[in-house]
């Protein structure tokens, strides 16, 4: 069972238990379906992913954040008193 939510609230999340997050990146587009029908043959699917990925890792809007997993590096954050 997959819990979803948005990128602003999984980074509250991540905060809420001490960590900082360094970077943060959407990856995954596609299957390419609606109503559980292939909208797309599977190699024009892939080119399409590649694609879109392609625009997403250089920052495009909206396309930055589309991706079906969220991949954050974090850092636990020190507290002064330790």
């Amino acid at each position: 069972h997959a819990l979803r939510c948005s990128i602003k609230q999984f980074d509250v999340c991540l905060r809420a238990f001490g960590l900082r997050k360094v970077e943060g990146m959407t990856l995954g587009f596609g299957p390419f379906s609606f109503l559980g029908y292939a909208m797309l043959p599977d190699p024009i699917g892939v080119v399409v992913h590649d694609r879109l990925q392609d625009f997403s890792n250089r920052g495009f809007p909206l396309l930055r954040s589309a991706g079906n997993q969220y991949l954050v590096l974090a850092r636990k954050e020190h507290n002064a008193t330790s």
